[in-house]
């Protein structure tokens, strides 16, 4: 924790200023904020902000006031995740329907928590209190529908080092237990356990099943790569990107290639520009306002290289699945490369402006609004699925994943279909 010495008023106010002035000049969803007084809320928050004296205040001021843009690439980072102020027991959670159940529990606690445990309180505020909390304090509620899932994750956070006090009713229970779980030092940027990158299973029928985890890793695409002979000889693959928060686009479009003949289209976009001449003379000086101009970014266009063209493709989506990955789900959704199914995805993605704020913060500001080629959204609202899957706490229970179940019978249908159709005059050719 930095000092009350290193924090000077002075300093506080410059890193709000800075943030309060990027974002008006960069961000890029002004349209959707009209009703936000931007200028007011700075001036508001400028008596708090200025007596700040540690760093975990500063940063917890700063970001309730990114969230006002309600936009989940624009944001306070805190810098060295090492320190950062926050952590979770070993226990994953997860919002299914209106219930916050253990997904996975780790360590000692694997033996010790059901798995579909209810949670009911975590330190004695009920749950959907805490998670509520959760948003209010740290997320930008750029999505009604996927933050409250996002945040689930989180349910169970608090201070690092501390103790949650967590109250659960195991599976056909009806009596509450509580398990006291220390919240261990580690990001809580990342799940309990860090899954692999990449993760392949062989299925009956000739299904290969490939969850990609992430594109932040710089070796993923040589690996997916080492794997494509054992891809080309399958009869259907499913992708499945419900726990990938994005990365390297470049990577996630080289594989979107492969998969494909077709051209692919990356989205649409619009960014904000600045001419200080010309805002000068459409400023509309008698109501205190000014014109805000932006560019037009045409979608790139990639050659489909078609290694698994052959190959019927599903993917697998959800909430958590944002920023790159999304970006790949809404270009395999416009070129019609893949079957989704799941539920809709997270509804956040763009180019982010990174800036130095002061005691090691960080600024990010969205400075690119991204949509379908045809103009269609999906920033704020997610790619919708073509088939809408959603697991139950029954399914979380038994270790049944409802969502593949429902991927791997789609292709063996969509096989038996395909063997059974006549061959046309075009198959013969």
């Amino acid at each position: 924790m930095s000092q009350t010495s290193d924090f000077t008023p002075e300093k506080n106010l410059y890193g709000l200023s800075l943030f309060w002035r990027e974002a008006t000049y960069h961000f890029a969803f002004w349209d959707k904020l009209s009703h936000l007084d931007w200028d007011g809320e700075y001036i508001k928050l400028m008596p708090e902000v200025a007596k700040a004296d540690t760093k975990e205040r500063y940063f917890l001021l700063l970001k309730k006031f990114s969230a006002l843009l309600k936009d989940g690439h624009t944001d306070i980072r805190w810098g060295d995740l090492a320190s950062y102020p926050l952590d979770r027991p070993e226990a994953d959670v997860l919002k299914v329907g209106d219930k916050i159940v253990v997904q996975q529990a780790y360590g000692e606690y694997a033996s010790q928590i059901p798995v579909g445990s209810e949670v009911i309180e975590v330190d004695g505020v009920p749950i959907a209190k805490a998670i509520d909390n959760y948003m209010d304090t740290y997320m930008a509620n750029h999505n009604e529908a996927s933050v409250p899932i996002k945040a689930s994750r989180f349910a169970l956070a608090g201070p690092s080092g501390s103790i949650a006090a967590v109250k659960m009713i195991a599976p056909g229970e009806e009596d509450p237990f509580i398990l006291r779980m220390p919240r261990y030092a580690r990001s809580i940027a990342s799940p309990a356990v860090k899954r692999p990158t990449l993760q392949f299973e062989q299925f009956a029928g000739g299904v290969v099943y490939c969850a990609i985890n992430s594109f932040m890793d710089t070796h993923m695409l040589k690996e997916f790569e080492s794997k494509m002979e054992e891809l080309a000889r399958a009869k259907g693959v499913i992708f499945d990107l419900r726990r990938n928060p994005g990365g390297n686009g470049d990577d996630a479009f080289s594989i979107l290639q492969k998969l494909t003949k077709k051209k692919i289209y990356s989205s649409c976009c619009r960014t904000p520009i600045h001419d200080a001449a010309l805002t000068a003379e459409e400023t509309d000086w008698g109501k205190g306002t000014r014109m805000r101009h932006e560019r037009i970014i045409e979608p790139d266009v990639w050659e489909g290289s078609g290694e698994l063209a052959h190959i019927p493709i599903v993917m697998l989506i959800s909430a958590e699945t944002e920023s790159a990955a999304e970006d790949m789900v809404s270009a395999a959704d416009y070129s019609g490369v893949a079957t989704l199914i799941g539920e809709a995805t997270s509804g956040s993605t763009g180019n982010s402006l990174l800036f130095p704020l002061p005691y090691g913060l960080w600024g990010q500001i969205c400075v690119k609004w991204d949509a379908y080629p045809d103009g269609r959204e999906f920033v704020g609202c997610g790619v919708k699925p073509h088939i809408l899957v959603k697991n139950t706490v029954e399914d979380i229970c038994l270790g049944v994943d409802r969502v593949l179940e429902t991927a791997i019978h789609f292709l063996k249908e969509s096989l038996l279909k395909s063997e059974r159709r006549e061959p046309t005059d075009a198959d013969k050719d």
